[in-house]
């Protein structure tokens, strides 16, 4: 199946080196709302500090923010609905390979294409800047690197179980949006550090998976998670997955005895 998966990025790789204009767009768009949101909260810890954080602080929070959010970015339900509307999804259903694999290594693909021009360009903006250092031990970047590939692979299968719900519906992007742009922009740390909400809304961002996609590997990253916090969140990331995989399994079989094909 590795051999498949590979095969799949390196086709993706040259999708992506042929759409480059599109590619800077996204790229853009991703540098955006951290910024505005960078430009609020420094204004408002430009005063004081904000529950910790100090305008510094602040300017290093949303630069791990904006590169966090790039590695664990999602769209497989948009894929997905469009398969379906278009009549692509069926010739898909006829390959020895699960279409979660294709979108997989159009996920991949696109974060290291983008990569190469999203690292430099953080680079100047944290010069630019300025911020407080993150901590960059070994021991601390490994644990980083952990927390960061799956929350990547949590939000890709959180998505993907969504995007199946077009075998029911073939308008899921709406849903989607609401869930990961409405609920989930404001309870995975993209807005503002959850240590700024208030403490009910914290609560309830325990116990849903968008703190464990964003904020607990910028967390780690900034060296503001104690180990304990660590441990529960690779727990919750590891307990979500498993979810995800199990809803992904009964999502499949039951939608595949329900998938009417349309367009074509």
């Amino acid at each position: 199946m590795w051999g498949k998966f590979l095969a799949f990025v390196r086709l993706q790789l040259a999708v992506q080196m042929e759409y480059r204009v599109v590619m800077w767009i996204w790229l853009l768009s991703g540098f955006a709302l951290p910024l505005i949101n960078l430009a609020v909260w420094t204004s408002v810890a430009a005063q004081r500090p904000v529950a910790g954080f100090s305008a510094a602080d602040f300017v290093s929070y949303f630069l791990a923010v904006m590169a966090v959010d790039h590695f664990t970015a999602e769209w497989s339900a948009y894929e997905w609905e469009w398969y379906v509307r278009q009549g692509q999804l069926s010739p898909r259903l006829l390959r020895p390979v699960d279409p979660m694999w294709e979108l997989a290594a159009a996920n991949v693909a696109y974060k290291l294409a983008q990569a190469v021009i999203l690292l430099p360009i953080w680079a100047l903006l944290w010069k630019l800047l300025g911020g407080t250092p993150y901590q960059l031990t070994a021991t601390n970047f490994a644990l980083f690197l952990l927390t960061l590939t799956l929350a990547g692979m949590l939000n890709f299968l959180v998505g993907y179980c969504f995007a199946m719900l077009a075998f029911w519906t073939v308008r899921i992007g709406g849903f989607y949006e609401i869930f990961a742009w409405g609920i989930g922009y404001f309870l995975s740390g993209r807005l503002a550090p959850l240590e700024v909400l208030p403490s009910w809304v914290q609560v309830i961002a325990d116990w849903l998976p968008f703190r464990y996609i964003i904020a607990l590997p910028v967390e780690v990253l900034m060296g503001r998670a104690e180990p304990s916090l660590i441990v529960k969140g690779i727990v919750v990331q590891v307990a979500w997955l498993t979810v995800c995989l199990i809803s992904k399994r009964l999502l499949w079989h039951f939608g595949l005895r329900q998938y009417t094909a349309v367009g074509g």
